[in-house]
Formats: C-alpha cells, sequence, structure tokens
C-alpha cells in the first residue's frame, strides 16, 4: 500500500500523458458505470462532498445520493479529458457532463 495515497489506485502521481489518460479513462468508465460503490471506492470513507446545495460526508453518504441521482438522471454520462497534467498545481481532469 503506498503511505502518500493509502487507498489510492494506480496509475499515481506524477503522471505522464500516458498514465494520466489511463487514470482519466478508468475515471470515466467507473463513473459511466453508475454503480454508486464502484465511484466511491474511489473516495475515503470520511471524504466531504458539496454537490450545488447538497453537502454529505462520508462513502456511505455518497454512495446513496448517487444511486438516487442516477434513478433520477436516466441519461447521466460523465466526460473527463486531460487538462494540464504535467504541472504539479493543475488537476489532471476537466470535467464536462453530457
Amino acid at each position: 500500500m503506498n503511505t502518500v495515497y493509502p487507498t489510492a489506485r494506480p496509475p499515481l502521481p506524477p503522471f505522464t500523458l500516458e498514465t494520466a489518460t489511463l487514470k482519466v479513462r478508468l475515471a470515466e468508465d467507473a463513473w459511466n458505470s453508475r454503480e454508486p460503490v464502484r465511484v466511491a471506492q474511489a473516495y475515503t470513507v470520511d471524504s466531504r462532498w458539496r454537490n450545488r446545495t447538497t453537502f454529505l460526508q462520508g462513502r456511505a453518504a455518497i454512495e446513496a445520493f448517487l444511486a438516487l441521482k442516477w434513478q433520477r438522471e436516466l441519461d447521466y454520462r460523465l466526460i473527463k479529458e486531460i487538462w494540464g497534467c504535467r504541472e504539479p498545481h493543475r488537476r489532471p481532469v476537466r470535467l464536462r457532463m453530457a
């Protein structure tokens, strides 16, 4: 287990273009699977989330939120794109929901 990112799954930073592309694809595939348990596993047990005006804490709350979200949003699809994986201060993806 990685001590810097104890619950993270490879590939891990620092990213190359190839590993960032893989990380983005894996995350996009997980979200578009519409499986709340699978998606929530990417977050810590005590994660804090905000979705517009909804505030969540904990993996179980994330799972419940996503289950309800995907029952209502039948055409939900997340598209992730590489946006700047080489600069250490920038996030490796840009999100767009279709």
